[in-house]
């Protein structure tokens, strides 16, 4: 992956939390003004932009369908958190979903930044999809931090798409998924908790439900009724002892001091 090769849009500015600026920064992963935050420390967001990245994206149970939502944290010109949403489409059911990621510089850490900007991205996503059906997290195993944010945004572990890569050290992804609607409640609910109101510019932002934020009683697409049984004669799952394992392993506990983590 080459992180220049991006064309920007300009950053719209949405509102403010605490001592930071928070802005919309437009479709696109490596934008102008959060490539020097990944391009610096290419081991810290290895998730996001690592070596094993090209080689697990081919065996996800989905492809990406349009560029994600960036939103970021700055403080001054310097983005020190991004989160991104972006829809992708069910390589089995066909089902759109939305695939949530997030960064936040070290300096950062500890403020609940990814939190909050996952919750603001993914309110961008759905305001454009309103045919999505399940919200979707990937990250390697060992990184708890963003294990424990999929968890705070309502994702379950999902351990029938974990993947694993096919190379010297190979590594685990494993997936946390859920229902629209479930992570829809949950990221208001994660915004009023934080007091973060932000503005929208016209036509580019979430319409506010007036619904309570209980979880509805919905009826499960393909995509999420998925989740609880393997398909007849499925390959889902490259390394069945290692997704096993994950998916009896306790699920993490709250890591607030680390969810700069990607």
């Amino acid at each position: 992956m080459y992180l220049d090769q991006f064309l920007s849009p300009s950053p719209v500015h949405i509102g403010r939390h605490h001592d930071l600026d928070l802005y919309a920064e437009g479709q696109g992963f490596a934008l102008a003004r959060v490539r020097d935050m990944l391009a610096g420390d290419i081991e810290r967001y290895t998730d996001l932009c690592g070596r094993t990245v090209g080689q697990i994206m081919p065996l996800l149970d989905w492809r990406i369908h349009q560029a994600p939502y960036c939103v970021t944290a700055c403080r001054g010109d310097q983005v020190v958190a991004a989160a991104w949403a972006g829809t992708v489409r069910s390589k089995q059911t066909g089902g759109l979903g939305c695939n949530i990621s997030y960064g936040v510089r070290p300096e950062a850490s500890g403020k609940g930044l990814a939190t909050i900007l996952s919750a603001l991205a993914y309110q961008q996503c759905v305001a454009g999809a309103p045919d999505l059906e399940f919200v979707n997290v990937q990250t390697e195993a060992h990184n708890l931090g963003a294990r424990a944010i999929a968890s705070r945004l309502a994702l379950l572990r999902a351990p029938v798409f974990d993947r694993e890569t096919a190379c010297r050290a190979p590594r685990l992804y494993v997936t946390y998924r859920a229902h629209r609607e479930a992570v829809k409640a949950r990221c208001e609910e994660i915004l009023a908790a934080a007091g973060v109101v932000v503005h929208w510019p016209e036509g580019r932002g979430p319409t506010r439900s007036s619904r309570s934020l209980v979880q509805p009683r919905i009826e499960l697409p393909p995509s999420i009724t998925a989740l609880f049984q393997l398909p007849e004669g499925s390959r889902m799952t490259n390394s069945p002892a290692r997704s096993a394992a994950a998916a009896t392993a306790p699920a993490p506990a709250a890591m607030p001091r680390t969810d700069h983590q990607v």
